[in-house]
């Protein structure tokens, strides 16, 4: 399942839970955007958090 694999890979790109659930719930509607910019904000690097 690739929810499963996803979940199980990015938190080693150091992301927090909620930014993974955010960002998969956007993948879930990549047919529907008119630009990716929304997933990357979500999968960004948040330094300081």
């Amino acid at each position: 399942d690739v929810e499963t694999k996803y979940r199980e890979l990015m938190p080693s790109a150091m992301l927090s839970e909620t930014q993974i659930s955010d960002s998969f719930s956007v993948i879930r509607e990549i047919n529907y955007l008119t630009e990716i910019s929304s997933l990357i904000d979500h999968i960004k690097i948040k330094i300081n958090d």
